[in-house]
C-alpha cells in the first residue's frame, strides 16, 4: 500500500483501520487478548492494595448512585476516567502485568483499566471489550515497531506515550466512533502522550499506565462529543513521531501499514509475565532458579555471581541497594538473589521487608552484572548468561537466550495462568475458592453479557488494612 490509497494524514488513515478493524483481527489475536484481560485482571486485584493506589483512588470522586465504574479493591465507584487512573496505578505497580515486545510496553495495564471503566458505564459486553483490546494492541504494535528502538532509547516509558494512544484508539473503536472522531481522538491523545523512564523504580512508573488510561478516556470522549484535533498531529517537523524519536525519515504509512497487517504479530509479542519484576531480568532469574535446581548448593557458599546481560539491561535497571519493593524490581543483583534464597520471584518476593532482609542483601552484595562481552548484536534484552562460584571454587554456568521482547522463557500454561491469578487475588483478601470461580467465568469472558456481574466480584472483600 501507498500514501494516496490511504488519505491525506496518518490519523485519518490509521483511523479509518481502526474502524473496519473487526474483520481484520484474527480468531487468535482475540484469544490472547482474552488471556491477556484475564491475567490484569488478577494483576491489577493485587495491586489494588499497594500504598500508590490507595493514593490514586482517593482522588477519584464517587459517584452518586453506584452507576459508574469500579475501583478495583474498594467498595465504591468513580466516573470512567478517574477509575481508569486509579485501576491503571493498581495494574502496573507490581510490575506483574503483560510486555509487549514490538513496543516495549505493557499493554493491558493501559488497556484494561481504560476499557473496562468504559465498557462498565455504557453496559457493553465481555465480547466488545476482548476485541476493543485487541485494535489497542494493534496500535501498540504499529507504533511500537517503527518508533522503537529509538523513540525507547532516548528515555520515554513507552507504555505511556504509546499507550496514550493505543487506549484512546481502543475506547474510540468501543463506544462505536466513526472514522473521523477515531482521527480527532487519535490527535487529542498525541497532545497528551509523556512519561519518562527517569521514574522507573517508583510510583509514578504506575501512575503512567494509570495517566495514559485516563487520557485515552477523555481522547475518545472529547473526540465523541465533538472535540476535534489537527489530523496532522503526527506529522513534520513539530509532529509526534518525530517530536518522539528525532527522526525526520520516518514514513506515517508504514505505521498505517503495520497496523493493517501486523494483527496475528502484534498479539503473538504480548507475554504474561512469569516473575513480579521488570522484564528485563527475567532471563536472568530463570537461569538463576534452573541452577538453583540443577546444582546442590547453599546460599550462603555461594562467593560470587556473575551475570551477563544485553547493555540495554542496564539503561532500565538500577544499580545499589534498593530501599523499597518497588525498588528491587528494577535491581538484577536483589532480583539474582533473592531468587536464589526463595526459588521464586512472585510477589512476596518483592514487599519492602524482603528488600531490606540482611540475608537477601548480603548475597545481593556478591552479584555482579556485566553487559554481555559480545554487546548487543550477540544477546538480546531475553537473554542472559549467569555463572555461580561457590567458596570451594566449583562453578556453574547458565544461559537462557529467546527472542528478543519475550519476557516470559515460555507461553504460560493453563494451570499456572489460573494460579497466577489466585494467588494475586488472594493477595488483596479473596478467598481461593471464589477466585477460582471467577477465574473459571473469565476464561468465558467472550459470551458474558453483562460485566458489572464480574466487577461486582472484584471489588474488596473485606474492609482494606
Amino acid at each position: 500500500m501507498v500514501g494516496s490509497d490511504y488519505g491525506r494524514d496518518l490519523a485519518t488513515a490509521l483511523a479509518r483501520e481502526i474502524r473496519s478493524s473487526a474483520s481484520t483481527t484474527t480468531d487468535r489475536a482475540l484469544e490472547i487478548s482474552r488471556q491477556a484481560l484475564v491475567d490484569c485482571v488478577g494483576v491489577m486485584v493485587a495491586g489494588s492494595m499497594e500504598r500508590a493506589s490507595f493514593a490514586a483512588a482517593a482522588l477519584a470522586p464517587e459517584v452518586a448512585g453506584g452507576r459508574g465504574a469500579t475501583l478495583m479493591g474498594r467498595r465504591i465507584q468513580s466516573s470512567a476516567d478517574w477509575a481508569a487512573l486509579a485501576n491503571g496505578v493498581a495494574a502496573h505497580v507490581l510490575d506483574f502485568d503483560d510486555g509487549h515486545g514490538q513496543a516495549i510496553a505493557h499493554p493491558s495495564a493501559v488497556l484494561l483499566p481504560a476499557l473496562l471503566a468504559v465498557a462498565e458505564e455504557c453496559e457493553t459486553d465481555g465480547a466488545s471489550l476482548i476485541e476493543a483490546h485487541a485494535v489497542g494492541v494493534r496500535v501498540f504494535g504499529a507504533f511500537g515497531s517503527v518508533v522503537n528502538p529509538r523513540h525507547f532509547s532516548q528515555g520515554w516509558h513507552t507504555t505511556a506515550s504509546i499507550g496514550t494512544l493505543a487506549a484512546a484508539a481502543g475506547v474510540a473503536f468501543l463506544l462505536g466512533l466513526d472514522s473521523e472522531q477515531i482521527a480527532h481522538a487519535l490527535g487529542i491523545a498525541a497532545s497528551q502522550s509523556c512519561g519518562i523512564r527517569s521514574n522507573f523504580g517508583s510510583m509514578t512508573k504506575s501512575f503512567h499506565a494509570g495517566w495514559a488510561a485516563h487520557s485515552g478516556v477523555i481522547a475518545a470522549r472529547l473526540a465523541k462529543a465533538g472535540f476535534t484535533s489537527s489530523t496532522r498531529a503526527f506529522e513534520g517537523p513539530a509532529g509526534w513521531l518525530q517530536l518522539m524519536t528525532g527522526d525526520s525519515s520516518i514514513d506515517p504509512w508504514t505505521i498505517v501499514d503495520k497496523f493493517a497487517t501486523n494483527g496475528a504479530d502484534a498479539a503473538l509479542a504480548i507475554s504474561l509475565k512469569r516473575f513480579a519484576a521488570c522484564g528485563t531480568t527475567h532471563a536472568a532469574i530463570e537461569a538463576v532458579l534452573q541452577l538453583r535446581d540443577s546444582v546442590d548448593m547453599d546460599p550462603s557458599e555461594i562467593a560470587m555471581v556473575e551475570c551477563h546481560v544485553d547493555p540495554t539491561v542496564f539503561t532500565i535497571v538500577n544499580p545499589g541497594r534498593p530501599r523499597t519493593g518497588l525498588e528491587g524490581k528494577f535491581n538484577l543483583e536483589y532480583c539474582l538473589a533473592v531468587a536464589m534464597i526463595d526459588g521464586a520471584a512472585s510477589l512476596d518476593q518483592f514487599t519492602d521487608e524482603r528488600v531490606l532482609d540482611p540475608t537477601v542483601r548480603r548475597l545481593a552484595d556478591r552479584v555482579q552484572a556485566f553487559p554481555h562481552p559480545e554487546g548487543a548484536k550477540a544477546s538480546s534484552t531475553g537473554s542472559a548468561t549467569v555463572t555461580i562460584t561457590l567458596t570451594s571454587g566449583e562453578q556453574a554456568s547458565r544461559t537462557i537466550d529467546h527472542k528478543p521482547g519475550i519476557y516470559s522463557i515460555q507461553p504460560l500454561s493453563l494451570l499456572e495462568r489460573r494460579e497466577k491469578f489466585i494467588g494475586c487475588l488472594r493477595a488483596a483478601g479473596h478467598a481461593d475458592d471464589s477466585a477460582r470461580r471467577l477465574f473459571t467465568a473469565l476464561e468465558d469472558l467472550g459470551q458474558v453479557r453483562d460485566l458489572r456481574v464480574l466487577t461486582e466480584s472484584l471489588r474488596a472483600p473485606r474492609r482494606p488494612m
